[in-house]
């Protein structure tokens, strides 16, 4: 079965690594994310052809932590140079000044407000543009994000393919995601450690300090 894997990156971050209760996961987070999804498809789906991986992200600004893009650029090039047929497609990151009200007293204060752009409606876009020239049989997709909803639809009720969805164990699958899916396939805390990226890729590209 001919298959394209699409993975939004900025969804998975959120899912993984932010939160008190995903503290244990930050380790991991030099992760091979195309050798995991690769792995846990096939331990069910033997017969899947994974053709093409795409990983959908954007630039963050480093307005917060100033080396945060280095660590982001080591990352993504390191999947880059470790994996085959892996395309990275780029949204914006943009960060502005807002101000939002405390709990407490309802003071408005001055914030940092992130905005990810274009990432989710890139990858929407291609999900659908790609089932129409028959370039698969089945969409791996990891998100959570419901705003795919129509992408969903369109794909697996008019176009008849088949979406498999893939998430972290913990996450509670949208209900109007999973609708339309063929099949969700959860991957847990022992799979990140299993697959991450080898220490060093090339003489320029290892992981970050921080993220041991």
């Amino acid at each position: 079965m001919k298959t394209f894997v699409y993975i939004d990156g900025f969804n998975l971050y959120y899912n993984l690594y932010r939160g008190k209760n995903n503290v244990k996961n930050r380790k991991y987070k030099w992760l091979d994310i195309v050798a995991l999804v690769q792995n846990v498809l096939l331990k069910k789906y033997k017969k899947n052809d994974v053709l093409k991986t795409k990983y959908y992200t954007a630039h963050v600004s480093g307005a917060q932590d100033s080396s945060q893009p280095e660590r982001q650029n080591a990352y993504l090039r390191g999947l880059e140079l470790h994996s085959d047929n892996l395309e990275i497609v780029y949204g914006k990151f943009i960060i502005s000044e807002s101000y939002r009200p405390l709990v407490r007293n309802r003071e408005l204060v001055s914030v940092y407000l992130p905005e990810e752009k274009g990432s989710d409606v890139n990858l929407a876009v291609h999900l659908v543009y790609e089932a129409t020239q028959d370039l698969y049989d089945v969409a791996v997709v990891l998100t959570n994000d419901t705003d795919m909803t129509e992408a969903f639809r369109i794909v697996s009720k008019e176009l008849d393919k088949n979406i498999i969805l893939m998430q972290p164990s913990h996450v509670n699958t949208a209900r109007s995601l999973n609708e339309y899916c063929f099949d969700v396939l959860k991957f847990d805390h022992s799979d990140l450690g299993k697959y991450q990226l080898p220490e060093r890729i090339d003489p320029k590209i290892k992981r970050p300090d921080e993220w041991k």
